[in-house]
C-alpha cells in the first residue's frame, strides 16, 4: 500500500496517547498554487523517513491551509484524551485515507474543474501523540469552545495555526501523523454536489 503522506508504519501504541484530526475542503481552481504546493508537501513526507524533517513539513502545510482559511467551505475536525480511543482513531483515519490514495478511480469519485458548480480540493491532517504538547492544548483549546464555536473560520484558523508552530508544536513530537491531500490528481476535483452528498455528510459549512 502506498504511504500517502502517513509519516511511519507503526500500529504501536504510545502510552498516555491523544489524538486529533481535521480535513478541510477548500474551494480550488485549476493551477490552484496552495493545492500545488500542498500536493509537493504530502509527496516529501511519503518519501522520507526521518520524522524532523516530516514534521517540519506537515508545519508548513498546516500554515498553509491556515493563511488558506478564507477558502474552507466544510470541515470535521475530531480529538479524544482516552489513550485507548486515541490509537483505534488515528488507525481509522489513516485507513480510510490510505484507501481513498490506493483505490483505482471510479467513474463519478470525482470531476474536472466545473464552471456551474464550486470545485474543491480535500485536505486533512491526523496526528497522534503522547507528548503534552498536543493534550495540554487540547485540554485548553476545544475542550472549552461551545457548539457555536465548532466551525467558525476563526476557530478553523487557529486550530490550523496551532499546527503551524512547529517548536514546540505537536507535531515535532508526535508518535505519528499523516498529511494529505486529495484528489491525488492536480486536474481532478470534487464538486460541490459531492461534498454535500451522503458519502461525505459528516463535512460541516464554515461560517
Amino acid at each position: 500500500m502506498k504511504r500517502y503522506g502517513l509519516f511511519n508504519d507503526t500500529r504501536i501504541t504510545p502510552s498516555d496517547a491523544s489524538f486529533f484530526a481535521i480535513q478541510a475542503a477548500l474551494s480550488s481552481y485549476p493551477g490552484d498554487p496552495i493545492r500545488k504546493e500542498l500536493h509537493g508537501i504530502v509527496a516529501g513526507i511519503s518519501a522520507l523517513s526521518d520524522q524532523a524533517q516530516q514534521s517540519a513539513l506537515a508545519a508548513k502545510g498546516a500554515g498553509l491551509l491556515s493563511r488558506a482559511v478564507p477558502f474552507v467551505e466544510y470541515c470535521v475536525w475530531d480529538y479524544t484524551l482516552v489513550s485507548s480511543v486515541a490509537l483505534k482513531e488515528f488507525a481509522s483515519w489513516v485507513d480510510d485515507l490510505q484507501n481513498v490514495a490506493n483505490a483505482p478511480p471510479e467513474a463519478g469519485d470525482t470531476t474536472s474543474f466545473l464552471t456551474d458548480d464550486t470545485s474543491y480540493f480535500v485536505a486533512t491532517l491526523a496526528v497522534l501523540s503522547s507528548h503534552p504538547s498536543l493534550s495540554s492544548w487540547l485540554e485548553y483549546y476545544p475542550e472549552h469552545l461551545n457548539g457555536r464555536q465548532f466551525f467558525e473560520r476563526k476557530t478553523i484558523g487557529a486550530i490550523l495555526s496551532r499546527f503551524a508552530n512547529i517548536t514546540p508544536g505537536p507535531l515535532q513530537h508526535c508518535a505519528n501523523a499523516m498529511f494529505t491531500t486529495m484528489p491525488a490528481a492536480p486536474d481532478d476535483f470534487y464538486s460541490g454536489k459531492q461534498l454535500r452528498s451522503e458519502d461525505w455528510n459528516y463535512l460541516r459549512p464554515v461560517y
